[in-house]
């Protein structure tokens, strides 16, 4: 089965650049630890002389390294390191081994270790590169700001984001799902959606190793904002006695715009009544705890929101499932 495990604490940390980082054996003795979502910039004091999108706080370069053992038979399985957004270019090595190398700031990526994985301990160093600070007119942050995962499956089991279910239709008594999905190899699947209560609310299967399935669900429960329900999308892959076995939540809703009469969800006309927020958390900087999301999120609600506009780029994922 899948295995998502978070890689957040015990990181090494070394501000300024220096060679030979990537290679497994370098000496990172002498380097600081640090835990993850990790954002150097705030960490320094404000100068005049730093630029006034990074809130005359530092950018530069920086390294961070991570040792993690992996068991016996790790050689079995497919693995991957996978990051929910780092700030700056990133460029990421394993056990002395270059993997490549990310631009984009918000994004999130992964990154195939299976080739240079072992059993034991490995290494995984990650260098951060964000010398040219004016490249926004809002604080940015420096580091890795958001969470990490070592993700483990099955060889020929499902893809890195290879699941997507929406609605189809939604109507009083019957609403039907249409989920994407495609595996490395394994042909039986069966997909299974789960209510609050645990119990199956629908259950499909299919018969190859990439395409779309079809959930037909009896009394829908819809969501919406004031009613956030939400189902849980069992999704599993076999082949032999492999199998592989994946969650993700659903929520069933429909939505549309009309240029005359507006927005509508689930087939009622809503008003959009929200606000614009970037990813920061003003003295908190980019590494922003779950928990500041979560208490924003109920006070603008109180306040009467419905929405949120992320500006002006992907936020963090953690926000995404709050606001879900």
């Amino acid at each position: 089965m899948a295995d998502r495990r978070i890689m957040d604490t015990d990181w090494l940390f070394h501000y300024g650049d220096t060679a030979d980082a990537g290679f497994m054996g370098y000496d990172d003795r002498a380097w600081r630890h640090v835990t993850l979502p990790h954002d150097w910039a705030v960490e320094y004091p404000f100068d005049k002389a730093n630029s006034s999108g990074t809130g005359y706080l530092p950018g530069g370069t920086a390294w961070y390294r991570k040792h993690f053992s992996l068991p016996e038979d790790i050689g079995e399985k497919s693995v991957r390191i996978a990051f929910e957004g780092v700030y700056g270019r990133t460029r990421v090595w394993i056990n002395s081994n270059y993997l490549g190398a990310h631009a984009y700031k918000y994004t999130s990526f992964s990154m195939d270790l299976t080739p240079f994985i072992k059993p034991g301990e490995n290494v995984v160093s990650v260098r951060v590169e964000h010398e040219q600070t004016a490249d926004s007119r809002w604080y940015t942050g420096s580091g890795i700001c958001r969470h990490v995962y070592l993700e483990t499956t099955p060889k020929g089991g499902f893809l890195r984001d290879s699941l997507f279910v929406r609605t189809e239709r939604l109507g009083e008594n019957r609403a039907i799902l249409s989920v994407d999905y495609k595996t490395g190899g394994m042909e039986d699947i069966t997909f299974r959606l789960i209510d609050r209560e645990g119990c199956v609310a629908a259950e499909t299967h299919a018969d190859k190793p990439y395409g779309t399935a079809s959930l037909s669900v009896p009394d829908p429960h819809s969501w919406s904002p004031d009613d956030p329900y939400l189902y849980t999308l069992s999704c599993t892959a076999a082949s032999g006695s492999e199998e592989d076995t994946e969650t993700i939540p659903a929520g069933i809703r429909t939505f549309s715009f009309d240029p005359d009469k507006g927005f509508f969800l689930n087939g009622t006309g809503m008003k959009i009544k929200g606000v614009c927020v970037h990813h920061d958390a003003g003295c908190l900087g980019a590494a922003v705890p779950e928990s500041v999301w979560e208490k924003r999120l109920r006070k603008l609600k109180e306040a009467g929101c419905n929405a949120l506009r992320t500006a002006h780029n992907p936020p963090d994922p953690g926000l995404l499932d709050l606001c879900d």
